[in-house]
């Protein structure tokens, strides 16, 4: 059956009761709600909501606040020992071990020093030499990006940290091999730090001393004197992978290398001469005195053990057969007072930092 058209007679009449069943009752409500409920009762829903805002903001700023207390409370001697004044405008210039050229530099900035804390429970001025090494690797990491393991097809990690890292089958295990830190964030192993003179950096005050040294001495190239024309403070680091010995890195025949950490014949320093570049060949210079050559000639003559005794030197490396073209007589002094200071010299001149008996 077709609709007829509503009459605006009863859309009207809809209207009003639309009206009387929900506009009425808020109007009503409207009037009498300040005679049932305490007008206190909306400014303290107001003062509550603003005071949970502000509770969230205060925990945020505490949480804030508390970590920046717990690094100050960690580190409050780092800026003492390096001062942004000391630091600025000083360049960071590193080679990778046994190499003349910088492959990559930063300057030394205080902030990301701090950063590189984070990664650490304690503060660098109380980390032993494996932490200490292990920050000082993230810092670098951070800001250099070209000294990578460029004649490695796999590293173990991108950049510098695949540099110190060699992977597996080319570290060789040294005694201190479970004494290293590996690095937090990427589980690698760390470098450890030499000076140009093979000093080995193992704590912030070492790296203080050498940044207010780097201050007196401009970077440039004794051998080239147009290269100190124009001086700048830089302080030259070289990374040693782990599991491998430093290594000196000479530029030409002639030059010297002091080592005045060292101490030789009669107190006098220690230096050495380039001889040769590749291969290194170098020529040192009071590394022991005649007295000292005595009394281990002297020694090795008494000697009677039969794996120690002056006798005929034998070739291979079992079986000590002798060899009729090899005519020398040798001996061993190993346990001598003069024979251990001698081989801790030596220790320390290749950039050991400490002297292990049967290394």
């Amino acid at each position: 059956t077709k609709k007829e058209p509503m009459s605006s007679s009863s859309s009207l009449g809809r209207l009003q009761l639309v009206a009387v069943t929900f506009i009425l009752p808020y109007l009503i409500g409207l009037l009498l709600s300040p005679h049932l409920i305490d007008e206190d009762h909306f400014s303290r829903h107001t003062e509550l909501h603003s005071e949970t805002t502000t509770e969230l903001h205060s925990d945020e700023s505490s949480v804030n606040n508390s970590q920046e207390r717990k690094f100050v409370s960690k580190c409050k001697d780092f800026s003492n020992i390096l001062p942004s004044s000391l630091l600025q405008g000083i360049s960071l210039s590193l080679h990778q071990n046994g190499n003349v050229d910088v492959c990559g530099s930063m300057m030394a900035d205080l902030s990301v020093f701090e950063q590189a804390l984070e990664s650490f429970d304690k503060c660098v001025t109380t980390l032993d030499k494996y932490h200490f090494e292990s920050w000082l690797t993230v810092v670098m990491n951070h800001r250099v990006t070209t000294c990578g393991a460029t004649d490695l097809e796999n590293p173990v990690a991108s950049g510098f940290l695949g540099f110190c890292d060699r992977g597996t089958e080319k570290t060789p295990i040294l005694l201190d091999h479970d004494y290293l830190v590996r690095i937090p964030s990427t589980d690698s192993l760390p470098c450890h730090f030499h000076t140009r003179e093979g000093l080995r950096v193992t704590n912030l005050k070492e790296l203080k001393k050498l940044l207010e040294t780097s201050q007196t001495s401009p970077s440039c190239d004794a051998k080239n004197e147009s290269s100190c024309d124009v001086q700048f403070p830089s302080l030259d680091l070289y990374a040693v992978p782990a599991g491998r010995v430093f290594m000196f890195a000479p530029k030409y025949v002639g030059e010297i290398f002091e080592i005045p950490r060292v101490k030789g014949d009669r107190g006098a320093p220690i230096s050495l001469e380039v001889l040769s570049t590749k291969p290194r060949v170098f020529e040192i210079y009071n590394f022991f005195s005649r007295t000292e050559s005595t009394n281990l000639v002297n020694r090795a003559l008494k000697e009677k053990t039969e794996s120690h005794r002056i006798k005929r030197s034998t070739t291979g490396a079992v079986g000590k057969n002798v060899f009729s073209k090899r005519t020398s007589e040798s001996g061993f002094d190993t346990h001598g007072k003069v024979s251990i200071e001698v081989k801790q010299r030596c220790f320390k001149i290749l950039g050991f930092d400490q002297y292990v008996e049967g290394h």
